[in-house]
């Protein structure tokens, strides 16, 4: 059948209306932080937390990770320690997780200044580096 996708544009305030729990809902990266307040942002934040209430699949990478943290309760910042640039490997340090990554690692490409410095209440992190304590 092959891979069926949408696009939304958060950034034009355009959001699944319709949430289906057989589908994954993925958010991706942004030039903008998941910490500032910002119409879309907080409009995305919102429909997060109502689509983890109705058991909704998610997945974030990079912004898409952070805004989740932050509309779950966790906190993001810019890194004090300057930007992430390059190809980090990261642990992989549950065994839910390591079902996945056979070998406990995973090489990532960076390119981010923002970090989950605290996690939301009940996350797991999953994964993790020198650079990214709460990579995922």
């Amino acid at each position: 059948q092959g891979l069926k996708y949408h696009v939304f544009m958060t950034l034009k305030g355009k959001l699944p209306t319709e949430l289906h729990n057989d589908e994954l809902y993925i958010i991706t990266g942004s030039n903008n932080g998941a910490y500032q307040d910002i119409d879309w942002i907080n409009k995305l934040k919102e429909w997060i937390r109502n689509a983890v209430t109705q058991k909704t699949k998610i997945l974030g990478v990079c912004f898409g990770h952070q805004v989740i943290a932050e509309a779950l309760g966790g906190k993001v910042i810019p890194y004090p320690g300057g930007f992430g640039i390059g190809i980090r490997t990261s642990k992989i340090i549950t065994d839910d997780a390591k079902k996945y990554f056979t070998n406990g690692e995973i090489n990532l490409l960076y390119l981010h200044h923002d970090q989950v410095v605290e996690l939301p209440k009940d996350a797991i992190c999953f994964l993790t580096d020198d650079f990214c304590k709460y990579g995922g």
